[in-house]
């Protein structure tokens, strides 16, 4: 039976479509049943396959058009239009307690809580929301809605009846007090019979009404404002009344000739510091303490039981003159006397300026005199300076040849100032050939006087002492540093002395040694670099190594070798766009990538790359490389 696909037994709506079939909402979905053959055709509960906004149904409506409207609680409409389930979005979530079609097609849905909606079908949107500020409907929950042959539309609430006039296009209301005695409509519990009376449903029994005669609505209230106190005080409503500032607390009373007058509604508004009217209410005067001075209009509009509004409401006008010192005649003298003080104020302190302007003057032609003496000494002291800076440049290359005196060699060479910390040192004993690179404390002045001290002491003990073994050389080195600088002491650490890579090639047995302080050698071969890396001790900046011995490496050296020495300034170079270091990993992988050139063309390639990596950047330290291909 049909009951048995109804398991709780809650039906909450039903229609007949005008196929003769019966649409029944339920708690839990949607039935379709064939009056004519006593056959359920289908259930539909919202799933992938059916569309529907919710399974609770609250209400349902068959249209002129045979569509049929379906309320979901809390889930808005679904529009069933041939077989297709069609959720319609409103913009806002609500639900419909019923439905009426009135004779243009335009569908009125009653809601639960947020009034009443126009939904125009063939526009497919919202024609307008009318709820009781807007539309002045008793209540927001709306139990019925019909429509009448005049296709006027009645709203039933649980605080009376609503009427939608087709005439003026507004709504009236009717209560006990009108007629309707019932007061509360029951849901969905209005009919229209044959004659065209509508008949209500109540929760005190059933209610009648005409809709053919004319609708008899209760006429506009005569409103007028009764009286008027000023600071607590009656005073009479004179035409054009003028208050001083002081008489700013101004209280209004007012009201409307009527039989009910608690039924009566207001509505207020003080132009000159109010831009809306007020929430209606039944209050009957409004004070406003602590006015400003300026132009005002109070107005005051009623609304009768059948919810008409004043069309004219009432009024009255009033000034709150400004204090004096806010009137304009006082405001002009007192920019007048404020412009007189200004100007003479500007006149005494510009005669004052020209006094202190003269005086400053002559201090100011004293003081460049003296300015201009102590820049043109410094100038001369800076060019002296400079002169012997660069004499000291001659100096320092004078000892530095301008080339390797071995074949396949080049030496990149960069002094970050006129003078550099960094050196090469060159020389030749019997078979062998002794090549470094060296990296002095510091750059400019300080770091060639140190480079001038590494350089002859090499020689020295090369040629004076005979030592031919680079790690021997660096022991030695480090204690002719540490005496020339008398920096034997107890206490401390001192820092001033050189980090190098020591080479001596012995061409005749074909292989090299290498010894170094801090900076590695680096060996091309075979499309790999071979690191043979440094002691971690420098030459002679700690009085507490004097005695450090500096390991000594011997390497074979094969046709197309390879090695490069060079000072800490290519690697520690910053730029590039993330303006980082440029690393002895990228300095690898450069070696590398040019061992197909000449030793001319690897110049001129290091050369480029740091430049191009440090664009505006400044140079940061002396830059030296040496590379010899075997």
């Amino acid at each position: 039976s049909l009951n048995t696909n109804i398991s709780q037994k809650q039906v909450r709506a039903m229609e007949i479509d005008q196929d003769n079939y019966l649409w029944i909402g339920t708690l839990e979905g949607l039935i379709y049943y064939d009056i004519e053959n006593r056959q359920l055709e289908n259930v539909f509960i919202r799933s992938q396959e059916v569309d529907l906004q919710g399974n609770a149904i609250t209400a349902l409506h068959v249209d002129t058009k045979n569509r049929v409207w379906v309320g979901s609680d809390g889930k808005g409409v679904t529009l069933i239009d041939g077989g297709e389930f069609v959720p319609l979005d409103l913009g806002f979530e609500f639900t419909p307690t019923c439905f009426a079609e009135d004779r243009e097609g335009m569908i009125w849905i009653g809601t639960e809580g947020i009034g009443l909606i126009q939904y125009d079908a063939e526009k497919q949107e919202v024609a307008g929301v009318y709820d009781e500020n807007v539309g002045g409907l008793l209540a927001n929950h709306i139990n019925l809605v019909d429509v009448d042959q005049f296709n006027n539309v009645y709203v039933g609430t649980s605080k009376g009846l609503n009427i939608y006039s087709r005439n003026d296009h507004r709504f009236y209301s009717y209560t006990r007090k009108s007629g309707f005695v019932g007061i509360e409509t029951r849901p969905n519990a209005s009919h229209a019979d044959r004659s065209g009376d509508i008949w209500f449903g109540t929760v005190l029994g059933v209610t009648r009404f005409h809709p053919s005669r004319e609708l008899r609505v209760a006429s506009e209230l005569s409103t007028r404002i009764t009286g008027m106190e000023v600071n607590h005080k009656r005073v009479e409503m004179e035409r054009g009344l003028s208050l001083s500032h002081r008489q700013n607390s101004i209280t209004f009373e007012y009201g409307g000739i009527t039989l009910n007058p608690d039924e009566v509604l207001y509505s207020i508004m003080l132009k000159g510091i109010e831009k809306e009217w007020r929430q209606p209410d039944q209050q009957t005067s409004e004070i406003y303490p602590a006015l400003p001075h300026g132009r005002y209009t109070f107005m005051v509009k009623a609304r009768n039981t059948a919810g008409v509004w004043n069309s004219d409401p009432a009024t009255f006008r009033f000034v709150i003159k400004p204090p004096f010192y806010l009137t304009w005649y006082f405001i002009v003298s007192a920019v007048i006397v404020l412009g007189l003080l200004i100007i003479s104020y500007v006149k005494i302190r510009e005669r004052a300026l020209k006094r202190e302007n003269t005086i400053l003057e002559g201090k100011v032609k004293d003081r460049t005199a003296l300015v201009v003496a102590q820049k043109e000494e410094l100038a001369q002291k800076n060019k002296d300076i400079t002169d012997s800076i660069r004499y000291a440049k001659r100096i320092q290359f004078a000892i530095l040849p301008e080339e390797s005196p071995f074949p396949d060699t080049f030496i990149l060479f960069k002094p970050k100032d006129i003078v550099s910390g960094d050196f090469y040192w060159f020389n030749q004993v019997g078979d062998k050939e002794f090549f470094s690179a060296v990296d002095c404390t510091g750059h400019g002045v300080p770091g060639a006087f140190m480079s001038i001290i590494g350089h002859n002491s090499l020689t020295k003990i090369v040629r004076e002492y005979g030592i031919l073994e680079p790690g021997k050389i660096l022991t030695q080195l480090n204690k002719e540093v540490l005496e020339t600088l008398h920096q034997r002491s107890d206490m401390g650490d001192v820092y001033d002395g050189m980090d190098l890579a020591l080479v001596a090639y012995d061409r005749k047995g074909k292989y090299l040694e290498y010894s170094g302080a801090f900076n590695p050698l680096y060996m091309a071969r075979g499309g790999e670099i071979l690191e043979t890396k440094a002691d971690k001790i420098s030459i002679g900046r700690s009085a507490l190594r004097t005695e450090a011995v500096f390991q000594n490496h011997r390497i074979e050296v094969k046709s197309g070798d390879t090695i490069y020495l060079f000072s800490d300034g290519y690697a520690d170079q910053f730029g590039g766009e993330l303006m980082k270091k440029f690393k002895y990993g990228n300095l690898k992988e450069l070696i590398l990538r040019i061992q197909s050139e000449s030793m001319t063309q690897q110049r001129i390639i290091l050369n480029h790359t740091i430049e191009k990596w440090r664009g505006d950047i400044e140079q940061l330290d002396d830059i030296l490389v040496i590379g010899r291909r075997f």
